[in-house]
């Protein structure tokens, strides 16, 4: 699988051995591995990633059936689990294959498409971004349920 990857410090739930457990038992069965040694990879996951929680990876991959159930499934029990948040941008992947296009077709040197490919992420990255801030702005409050009797006497 092809896959670009940056990484940027951003806010993200804070996840632990909880969380695992609750993927174990719910959503990695039937395995090949026991519940045991799935907790025993579980550990070994949420040590490994304790360095980065709290950061943003982006990933760039094909558009194929697994990473569809990648994207889905195993990216939000990898948020949940470790606390590092993998926001999906298929925007990406579509500057990916222009880039291997390009080079295929002798229109750029893969040093000059990596470069362009750097480039326009970045600035898809940043306009996305931007787009989900305006969005939050012009989100309205949530709303407060009350009870009935306070309802009544307001």
């Amino acid at each position: 699988m092809a896959a670009a990857v940056a990484m940027c410090i951003q806010p993200a739930a804070y996840a632990d051995k909880t969380e695992a457990d609750k993927w174990i038992n719910n959503g990695f069965q039937p395995s090949t591995l026991t519940k045991k040694q799935q907790s025993s990879e579980m550990v070994w996951f949420i040590k490994a990633a304790a360095p980065f929680k709290g950061m943003e990876i982006s990933v760039l991959s094909e558009t194929i059936p697994t990473y569809e159930y990648e994207s889905r499934v195993l990216t939000k029990a990898f948020e949940e689990i470790t606390g590092i948040n993998v926001p999906d941008y298929p925007k990406l992947a579509q500057i990916w294959w222009q880039q291997i296009g390009d080079v295929n077709s002798g229109v750029f040197t893969p040093q000059q498409a990596m470069d362009r490919l750097e480039s326009e992420m970045d600035t898809v990255i940043v306009r996305t971004q931007s787009a989900d801030e305006k969005a939050k702005v012009n989100e309205k409050p949530q709303g407060e349920t009350i009870g009935y009797d306070e309802l009544i006497n307001r």
